[in-house]
């Protein structure tokens, strides 16, 4: 008996956990977007460069919440793609260095709608003579236009 009494509130907290909505209810990552990048942890040695997300449902494994991205303007060039899981994003894509192409990384969770804090961007620049790696972190706000 007592265990039927035990079983009553832990279906009642099931069934509220399931009807309220998901965190990522209303999180899309589709826009304009300013991304900060820092590479010290003090986040002093910073830049910004807004970015045009595009979502196409299916770019990345099929996904529906995946799709292009592409800097607006900037010295660096970037081009890539992006997949977004609940309030997780990741962006990947190569950014023009001069003639090279720098491969670049970012991992982050949406803090509201209009707001992402990234856990790490990576970028790898590699040439015949030289490898250069550089890690730090990123936030994004989303932003009505690029200017």
């Amino acid at each position: 008996m007592i265990h039927r009494l035990l079983l009553v509130p832990f279906v009642v907290v099931a069934v509220i956990a399931c009807a309220l909505p998901s965190k990522a209810a209303g999180l899309a990552m589709s826009g304009n977007w300013n991304i900060t990048t820092c590479t010290d942890p003090d986040r002093t040695l910073c830049g910004t460069v807004c970015h045009v997300f595009t979502k196409v449902p299916g770019t990345v494994a099929g996904r529906r919440s995946s799709g292009t991205v592409v800097s607006d303007g900037g010295s660096f060039p970037f081009t890539g793609k992006w997949l977004q899981l609940d309030d997780r994003i990741s962006v990947w894509g190569t950014m023009e260095f001069g003639s090279l192409l720098q491969a670049v990384f970012f991992d982050g969770a949406f803090l509201s709608p209009t707001e992402i804090n990234g856990d790490s961007a990576v970028g790898f620049l590699s040439t015949i003579a030289l490898t250069i790696s550089a890690t730090g972190s990123w936030n994004a706000v989303k932003v009505s236009t690029c200017s």
